[in-house]
């Protein structure tokens, strides 16, 4: 039962490391905000990527 908690945590933990990352990746485009968006519309694992790298 342990290891089910903790599974979800860390899912918690990875949806809360992808908002701060699209978040902060907004921030940056500026004025560019739209390509960003639709980056992320078109390839659903966009920010999954910049997560890892």
């Amino acid at each position: 039962m342990e290891e089910k908690k903790g599974l979800n945590i860390y899912s918690l933990s990875k949806f809360t490391n992808h908002e701060m990352i699209l978040d902060s990746q907004l921030a940056s485009s500026g004025a560019h905000q739209s390509k960003v968006l639709e980056k992320c519309e078109k390839n659903k694992k966009y920010i999954r990527t910049h997560a890892i790298s």
